[in-house]
Parts: C-alpha cells; structure tokens; sequence
C-alpha cells in the first residue's frame, strides 16, 4: 500500500510539472507573436545648409545605408562635412524616381514593416505643370534594420 501511495504521489508529481510547463510555453508563444504590419517612424534627412549633395541615385530603387563608409558612395561635399547619423541605432534610406510633370513633389511618406526583415514603403508623388518630367528625391532616417532587408516601393503619382 506504501508502494502505491508513492507511486501515485511521483504521477501527480509528474502531471503538474508537465502540464505546468506546458502552460508556460503558451504563455511564451502568445507574447512573441507580432501583428502585422507595423507603421516605422522616421525623420526626413536633408542637405540643405550643407556642402553636400546626393549622387549615384537609382531611379525607383530603395538604397539602405547602414555605415559611413556606404554613405560616402552617395554623397559628395565640398566642403569635407558630412552630416552625421548614429548608424549603430539607425538607417539611412534613399530614394528617388520621375513624375509626369516638373518640379515633382514627394508629399506624403508611409513605411510599414510587413513580416520580420520586409518592409513596404508607400510614396505619394504630385508632379510639377510644367510638361517636363520631374525628378523627385527623399532620404529618410528610421530605425536600424539589416542591410539585406526587402523593401517594396510603391509610387502612386497624384495629379492637381
């Protein structure tokens, strides 16, 4: 009788400490789930009352610029002073593209990270009267994310 009390005493045991492991790892799962998409705040980066000027864009293109030294392949000043950006917490982002009309204007920004490493970046566009085509540029500073990261431009052009 000892023998059974023991052996159901180690059962019940083993039953709480399963189940109660269990609950754990459900509590766990539930707090590392993340819901899509998630807005990314940023800050607009200029070069104006700068030397400096951007160079070697690619049209439709979202470049990522995580370091000094890839900022310097984008950026020429004449006067050596390169604006500074804390690239241990953050990322630089450039873009620019062509409108129907000139000047172009980039007048409304939205970047949204879609899954872990993929973003979609929503840009509306209003380009210029004159019947030209208008180039249009945007750098944008937004919290660090990997150099390899999937971004999806999407451009939608509002005329007046």
């Amino acid at each position: 009788m000892k023998n059974i009390k023991i052996l159901f005493s180690c059962s019940f045991c083993f039953t709480m400490i399963c189940c109660n492991n269990s609950n754990n790892n459900d509590i766990t799962n539930k707090e590392t789930i993340i819901d899509y998409p998630i807005e990314i705040p940023f800050t607009d980066y200029s070069l104006s009352e700068t030397s400096c000027q951007w160079i070697n864009f690619e049209s439709n293109k979202v470049i990522i610029i995580n370091s000094d030294e890839k900022l310097i392949d984008y950026i020429v000043c004449t006067d050596n002073d390169y604006p500074k950006i804390d690239f241990l917490d953050h990322s630089l982002l450039l873009i620019s593209g062509m409108a129907s009309g000139s000047p172009a204007d980039v007048i409304e920004i939205e970047l949204q990270q879609i899954l872990v490493n993929e973003y979609a970046l929503h840009l509306k566009v209003r380009p210029g009267p004159a019947a030209t085509p208008g180039r249009w540029y945007i750098s944008i500073i937004i919290p660090k994310i990997l150099q390899d990261a999937i971004i999806t431009l999407n451009v939608q052009q509002i005329n007046y």
